[in-house]
């Protein structure tokens, strides 16, 4: 456990952190005044102390005088005295720094090894070879620090807010560590409150004004009081319940949507409302309500007596505030005509459910196997396997694996797995132990808190759940690893990537009567009817006697208006240019090519479909020397000369590299400065 925390040094980004570790460590020892990179002499080898002389005793004896004997025993005692504590010290750091050596190898990895062959093993010369290969030059970091803060202050997006805080406080540190001036007086304070303001507006405001009001001076409180804030939402303005999915399916526990229902809070944000939705849906952002809080009229509890928990109690000043505003007639109106709309909405949906109830109390399952459905009690080829799932936040198992299955604990009431439109209960929770195949032989991995449904269509291991653990999918070397080390390999069956392939067995187990439970998806065949000119252009272009044999050579195929032609290979633009002898290139060549990486580059602007994230426009750069690609994503076009702009930074202080020449296609976007 305790490599797992350790800082490796791998790559020169890593020298800072990891000579921070370093000299935490080294003072511990008491020898970084010793071992510290930054002395340009080597310090002087250690030497044992030598054990005092009994001379002068023998001296003083073989002349008889007695009170020399006792002043040179007096001298002795003394000089034994002091030898003891020099032989301690001397001890002490021989052992620190045989320590500090051992922790230097330890986390270094391997392929810098290589600057320690020629280098004696003492923590000064080791530190000084990963030094001048390693650490990076003042203008660099200060280049990165540049970069990553303003890669901060651009906001956490999609990023989890709790990692983006983290990761704010680091970047902070180092640009001060550098004197950056960017980070001086109050600039570093106004550039988080605008990077948070898409997830707490509200934040923003009110810190603005604090700090125009001289009330606020320190970087590191504001960000505590952001992380405070964020607690007591989570608390009490829970967004929506905790789910678990797997194979595009969900585990729900209803227990758990009634925690909050019996706290007296004056809130009026609970699990109670939020499974009464608003009719306007949870996509808009929620407007402010008389109470105070963020949610519609039909979500509060003073304004929605139908919603309210029977132990709830209102907030006194609360209720005086709602009341004075509902003595606005339009303010009333308004409130009722919103509650009116929540009620007929709420009618309309439960018909729908009354409707769709029989339907829905036996669901089928669709599971991701091609040419046909499943129903839960069909055994596919992998039933009894176990298939590494990325879309799954839990482990899960089926009947096959009810011999290794330890159970733990029985699932509550009403515990589930949601797979499509089919619900299925769960059974309990335990462990389970896994085989998989190692690196040298087959290999056992023990799952913790797996759900047991009997009836699922296979089993699965939750890659949320590794990644975790440090554990992940290396998708082209098909493993499993942790730190680049390979833990165990994967194999890949029909789509699926298998941690335990149990499909051969699967395969010969299964029984005629089984197997006939799949059911073809349409009972009768599809026809597609098409004129032979779409058919050539389906069939890529196919010659016209190949067409005219397709009818009988094809299932489902039907040609109307047979008497047509089939376009000749001139008059097909695509047919012409794959048969043509030469073709002219439309592709803009430069008259000087690049000699070095990045020297020149192109840049493209391209918009396609707004995608989940309202982004439509993508900005692509391209080197001419190395054909190294980069991509960014952007809501509008006046992003690109921002973009461009970074990406030439980001050459010059990630590969050491001028970029020289520009070539574009005259894009509008970038303004009169390209």
């Amino acid at each position: 456990m305790e490599n797992n925390k350790r800082v490796i040094l791998a790559k020169a980004g890593d020298w800072d952190m990891w000579i921070a570790t370093v000299r935490i460590r080294a003072s511990n020892l008491r020898v970084w005044n010793i071992v510290t990179p930054d002395a340009e002499e080597k310090p002087q080898r250690l030497v044992e102390p030598e054990r005092p002389s009994t001379t002068a005793i023998h001296t003083a004896r073989a002349g008889g005088n007695i009170e020399a004997v006792k002043s040179a025993m007096e001298i002795y005692n003394l000089d034994k005295e002091v030898y003891k504590i020099d032989l301690a010290d001397f001890e002490r750091q021989a052992k620190a720094l045989s320590d500090l050596t051992t922790f230097l190898q330890d986390t270094i990895s391997a392929h810098n090894i290589t600057y320690l062959k020629n280098v004696e093993p003492h923590p000064w010369d080791i530190l000084q070879a990963l030094k001048k290969r390693l650490a990076p030059s003042d203008t660099a970091q200060k280049y990165e620090v540049i970069y990553a803060y303003r890669t901060m202050c651009k906001g956490p997006g999609n990023q989890n807010i709790e990692t983006w805080l983290d990761e704010w406080d680091r970047v902070y540190t180092e640009a001060l560590n550098i004197d950056l001036p960017e980070v001086k007086g109050n600039r570093p304070m106004e550039d988080f409150l605008m990077a948070v303001e898409s997830k707490d507006p509200h934040f923003t405001s009110t810190y603005m004004m604090k700090l125009e009001d001289g009330e606020i001076n320190d970087i590191y409180t504001l960000a505590e009081r952001f992380r405070h804030r964020l607690r007591l939402k989570a608390i009490y303005q829970p967004n929506k319940s905790t789910t678990h999915t797997a194979f595009a399916a969900e585990a729900t526990n209803p227990a758990t949507a009634s925690k909050l229902d019996a706290s007296k809070s004056d809130t009026s944000k609970s699990e109670a409302s939020k499974s009464k939705a608003s009719y306007k849906g949870n996509k808009k952002d929620k407007p402010d309500c008389l109470c105070g809080w963020k949610h519609f009229y039909n979500e509060c509890y003073y304004l929605n007596e139908t919603i309210r928990p029977s132990s709830w109690s209102p907030n006194a000043e609360t209720q005086a505030r709602v009341d004075e505003a509902m003595k606005e007639p339009k303010v009333k109106k308004f409130v009722e005509i919103s509650l009116q709309r929540s009620r007929d909405f709420q009618a309309k949906k439960s018909n729908d459910n009354d409707n769709n109830k029989a339907r829905e109390a036996h669901p089928s399952f669709s599971a991701a196997v091609s040419h046909g459905s499943y129903s839960t009690g069909t055994k596919t080829s992998i039933y009894d396997s176990w298939i590494l799932d990325s879309g799954s936040d839990t482990h899960l198992c089926n009947k096959s694996m009810e011999n290794r299955y330890k159970q733990q604990r029985l699932a509550e009431p009403g515990d589930t797995v949601a797979s499509g439109t089919q619900v299925l209960p769960i059974h309990s929770y335990g462990t389970i132990i896994v085989s998989a195949k190692g690196p040298n032989g087959n290999i056992t991995i023990e799952l913790l808190d797996v759900v047991y449904v009997p009836e699922y269509l296979t089993n699965l291991v939750s890659m949320h759940r590794f990644a975790a653990k440090g554990v992940y999918h290396d998708v082209r070397n098909s493993r499993l690893e942790r730190d680049h080390i390979t833990l165990c390999h994967i194999k890949e069956h029909g789509g699926h990537y298998l941690l335990e392939d149990n499909t051969t067995t699967s395969a010969t187990t299964q029984s005629p009567t089984t197997q006939g439970t799949m059911k073809q998806s349409s009972s009768h065949a599809i026809v597609k009817t098409a004129t032979p000119n779409q058919w050539h252009q389906v069939m890529a272009h196919a010659s016209a006697e190949a067409i005219s044999h397709l009818e009988t050579s094809a299932e489902g195929v039907k040609i109307k208006d047979k008497e047509s032609t089939v376009l000749k290979t001139n008059e097909c633009e695509p047919c012409a240019l794959s048969k043509a002898h030469r073709i002219v290139s439309r592709s803009s060549i430069k008259s000087d090519m690049s000699t070095k990486p990045f020297e020149r580059i192109t840049f493209d602007l391209m918009e396609f479909q707004p995608a989940y994230n309202r982004h439509k426009q993508v900005s692509h750069i391209a080197c001419d020397f190395t054909d190294f690609n980069m991509v960014w994503t952007h809501t509008s076009k006046s992003d690109s000369r921002r973009i461009l702009l970074d990406a030439v930074t980001n050459i010059k202080v990630r590969f050491n590299a001028q970029v020289i020449f520009i070539h574009t296609d005259n894009e509008t976007s970038l303004d009169m400065e390209f």
